[in-house]
């Protein structure tokens, strides 16, 4: 106390300069820490707002992708595998440009890739066999939704990001529509080249799904620690994105302002040694205005600068009094030069007049607000938002406001407006509408293309009270009602087709999908879904069923016109040749009686004679049979096909057994020559084809159906491949099962022989 006194009272002014050093360098350097402080959460915010803003980018790229395979996966749910799959994969490539390739798989074979120039190596390959690839295909049919796999080494070459979506056909897993990125192209399409970034360095991780270990993709142009980076989760493929300062300014800067400090703290020692020889109210009053003055200036230039966008402040004349440092480090102009220029300067000509009177309407109304392109030095126009607010300063008006960066914005709404115009284009081509559905009400909340589907004219009448239920065909209504109800209690996709009246009259057939919106509480509140016309693909469907129906009873007809010919054909070989060939040997046995037995060559040439119309004979036999076997006709069934397994044994010298649980079976004469025919041509087929030694031939009735089934052990096929083959052979005996009433089945496995099973219901049986 008796220091302090006699500091106060100047009778030490050294020890007075001193003590006031010592507390303005702790002060000033308390500041320093504060600024360090400040800085760093400035530079975290900063990083935190560029890794969110790659975070969008690359979510917006990843949108992209899904809308990508979202449509080629609607194509093949819906149609199947397009058969033009390289046109359909390029114009949906021209859409995406940030996608280098697109994939089908069938399960996890991949059978389509577009471009194939350089990726054929692909083809064939079964992602499910892959450790690497597995597990994220896997979760990809587990989550039901598009999941972005890798950084992963592509088998053709590079690292890319594999989006894959699953794909449902019936309900049941189809395969995979897959995107491929490129690294390269991703890192192009979001932005985040650290060689040509001056400000950040960017990295991209992601856990390896089977070591669990954190794994690192991209070379950052300054070493990478995550203490001074900043990172944020990219959940649809599980990465991490991390963003790091590429200069520690932070650092200068508080260096910079510690030796400033210490030179204000030698200073304010120096002034205080000085005033100490004043009077005690003047340097008191001195020290508590420079106390003032520092700790305002401090704390005015800390809000201005932690302020995300640009501020300004300037008088009516348009001289600028106050800015923030984003303000200079935006514009690329230096203090003194901003000192010296008008607010209208950092606006193109043709912006300048609407800017002067939106400043100008500041100062008559007190606010007004704008969106504008800022001029920097360097020419570059950035799209901003700019408000203003009248301030009163030492009574004259000034203009204080502040700009926001909005390119992010505009360009994301660009992007929206875009995918907006392609979605309506895509559902007008391919007659598919969206609706969202109020249940409270079932009012209509949004529509896109529906109107134009139900041919209702939105813009004549009042549709914010339409129920689209109201136009169901009246037959159609108990169905879509109890569909409709039914889907309340779940969030699953839901599917039906039916009619639909339109106000004009028209019938028209829809496909509806939608699923069921639940609030906190679990109780429905909306339905979204889609409906597409189908009704020129049900006219075709029922034409088409209609000439199958019609080719079909041609068919059976041409079948029994084809065996009444056979009958003929075979009784007149038989009877008229028969008999013809009889005669003549007859004719030969007399004639060999009749000659003279001396002459051995006449008797050997009627002896000849006599051996070829006895094969005759058997050949006429045999073609008769061949033709039409008249055990057919009157032995019945089981005694023709066991006489047809006998001659086919004797023919081929395969073994052929013919067993039956049936004695007497009574049977319509064109079911009898159905069942023989199809038995005789898959005898045909074994012999052919099968490399058979034993076939077993069974015929037996159950409760419900007469069931002919033949085995043989031979070298069987692949079902698969014999379908794409369209084998006319197994494609005639399938229509004369049909023509029957009953169904031809076929099972075979490579090595293992064949299994053909004809099944008749008992009902198609009459005596």
């Amino acid at each position: 106390m008796k220091v302090f006194n006699f500091t106060l009272q100047g009778r030490n002014p050294l020890l007075t300069g001193l003590v006031v050093f010592v507390l303005t360098v702790a002060l000033t350097q308390s500041l320093s820490y504060q600024r360090h402080l400040i800085s760093e959460d400035e530079m975290r915010s900063e990083l935190l707002r560029e890794a969110n803003a790659v975070k969008d980018r690359l979510n917006a790229a990843m949108t992209y992708n899904l809308s990508a395979v979202k449509t080629l996966g609607f194509i093949v749910e819906k149609y199947g595998v397009p058969e033009n799959f390289d046109e359909v994969a390029k114009r949906i490539l021209e859409s995406n440009k940030n996608i280098d390739a697109l994939e089908l798989t069938k399960a996890g074979v991949i059978t389509h890739i577009y471009p194939l120039k350089g990726n054929e190596n692909v083809i064939g390959y079964d992602v499910f066999d892959d450790p690497v690839r597995s597990p994220e295909a896997i979760k990809a049919i587990k989550n039901n939704e598009l999941f972005f796999a890798g950084p992963l080494v592509l088998k053709q070459g590079g690292v890319a990001i594999i989006g894959r979506l699953p794909i449902y056909r019936n309900y049941e897993f189809e395969g995979f529509s897959v995107a491929i990125v490129k690294l390269s192209t991703l890192i192009k399409a979001v932005g985040i080249n650290t060689a040509q970034n001056d400000k950040f360095s960017y990295q991209l991780s992601k856990k390896n799904p089977r070591t669990l270990k954190e794994e690192f993709f991209l070379n950052p142009s300054v070493p990478f620690t995550s203490e001074r980076s900043v990172s944020v989760e990219i959940p649809d493929g599980g990465w991490k994105l991390y963003v790091t300062p590429r200069e520690n300014t932070v650092y200068f800067d508080v260096v910079a302002f510690s030796i400033l400090g210490l030179i204000f703290s030698i200073l304010c020692g120096a002034f205080a040694f000085y005033l100490a020889r004043q009077p005690d109210k003047f340097k008191k009053l001195v020290a508590e205005k420079t106390t003032e003055i520092i700790n305002e200036k401090n704390l005015s230039e800390s809000i201005l600068n932690s302020l995300p966008g640009i501020f300004y402040l300037y008088d009516k004349n348009g001289k600028f009094m106050r800015w923030n440092k984003n303000f200079e480090l935006i514009s690329g102009y230096a203090q003194e030069e901003i000192r010296h220029m008008h607010p209208l300067d950092f606006f193109d000509a043709d912006e300048r007049d609407m800017l002067k009177n939106q400043i100008d309407k500041v100062f008559e109304h007190g606010m007004a607000e704008v969106e504008a392109y800022f001029l920097t030095k360097n020419k570059i126009k950035i799209p901003y938002y700019f408000n203003g607010h009248i301030a009163k300063l030492d009574g004259k008006d000034y203009l204080i406001g502040v700009g926001i960066d909005i390119a992010d914005r505009n360009r994301a709404q660009k992007e929206l407006k875009e995918s907006e115009t392609r979605l309506n284009y895509a559902q007008e081509v391919a007659k598919i509408g969206s609706w969202e559905t109020n249940l409270t009400d079932l009012s209509v909340i949004w529509s896109n293309q529906t109107f134009e589907i139900f041919e209702i004219d939105s813009s004549a009448m009042d549709t914010s009270h339409l129920n689209f239920l109201q136009f169901v065909h009246p037959e159609d209504k108990e169905k879509v009602d109890a569909a409709f109800g039914l889907s309340f209690s779940s969030t699953d996709v839901h599917h039906i087709e039916h009619r639909i009246i339109t106000p004009g009259g028209s019938i028209k057939h829809l496909e509806e999908r939608w699923r069921i919106v639940h609030d906190t509480n679990n109780k429905p509140v909306r339905a979204v879904g889609t409906c597409q016309d189908i009704t020129e693909r049900k006219k075709i469907e029922t034409a088409l069923k209609e000439s199958r129906d019609n080719i079909r009873l041609l068919n059976t007809h041409l079948q029994t016109i084809r065996e009444e010919e056979r009958t003929f054909i075979a009784r007149e070989i038989h009877d008229e040749l028969g008999q013809q060939l009889t005669g003549l040997k007859m004719d030969a046995s007399w004639l060999t009686k009749k000659a003279d037995k001396q002459d051995k060559a006449q008797q050997q040439k009627l002896a000849d004679m006599i051996a070829l119309i006895d094969a005759t004979v058997k050949t006429v036999r045999r073609i008769s049979s061949d033709l039409r076997p008249g055990i057919l006709d009157d032995l019945g069934l089981i005694a023709a096909l066991e006489w047809q397994s006998s001659e086919f044994e004797k023919r081929t010298g395969i073994h052929c057994s013919f067993t039956s649980n049936v004695n007497d079976l009574p049977l319509e004469k064109n079911l009898v020559t159905g069942i023989f025919r199809i038995y005789q041509e898959t005898l045909t087929n074994a012999m052919r084809h099968a490399k058979a030694t034993l076939i077993k031939g069974r015929l037996e009735q159950t409760a419900t159906h007469l069931i002919l089934s033949i085995e043989d052990d031979g070298v069987g096929f692949e079902i698969k491949e014999e379908k794409s083959n369209k084998t006319l052979g197994i494609i005639g005996m399938k229509e004369r099962a049909l023509m029957l009433g009953g169904e031809l089945n076929i099972e075979s496995e490579l090595k293992k022989g064949t299994v053909v099973v004809l099944k008749i219901p008992c009902n198609f049986i009459s005596s």
